[in-house]
């Protein structure tokens, strides 16, 4: 669901931008990108430090991170997950320089083919993420498959 959400953001932001640069120029959308921080700003200065739990951190022992491995190898519910992230990480995660080369260069377009481009690989995205949340019984072996397949696609 939080994939879906991530996605539709990917819908929505490019369309606004593409508006917002036909209507008001490139220079004023970074100005308003830089006022849309304040908001984290401001929450995280009304953070009260006294009320955060930090828990200590372990100490560090020979043989920590083949015990990590191990685990997430014996835990088939996040083996599979992190092997889809990182076959996904390593194939596809490129896309935020190419999508824009791809807009500029192959299809010959400025801002608003590059918005295009986004939101409609946020709308495939959102739709796949809705149609397989609504699937029951999928195996961790097909999510991984699908990383896999997506990243050579890619």
């Amino acid at each position: 669901m939080y994939s879906i959400l991530v996605n539709l953001a990917r819908i929505i932001g490019p369309a606004i931008a593409a508006a917002l640069i036909a209507f008001v120029g490139l220079a004023p959308c970074f100005i308003i990108n830089g006022v849309s921080f304040l908001a984290v700003v401001l929450m995280l200065g009304m953070m009260r430090a006294g009320e955060l739990r930090i828990s200590p951190p372990t100490p560090r022992a020979k043989g920590q991170l083949q015990e990590g491995f191990k685990y997430v190898v014996s835990t088939p519910i996040l083996g599979s997950p992190l092997l889809m992230m990182a076959i996904i990480g390593m194939l596809t995660y490129e896309f935020q320089v190419s999508l824009p080369l791809i807009a500029q260069e192959t299809f010959h377009g400025d801002a608003s083919s590059y918005a295009f481009l986004t939101a409609s690989m946020g709308i495939g995205a959102a739709l796949g993420g809705i149609f397989f949340a609504s699937r029951k019984g999928i195996k961790p072996y097909k999510l991984v498959s699908a990383a896999l397949l997506f990243g050579l696609a890619f």
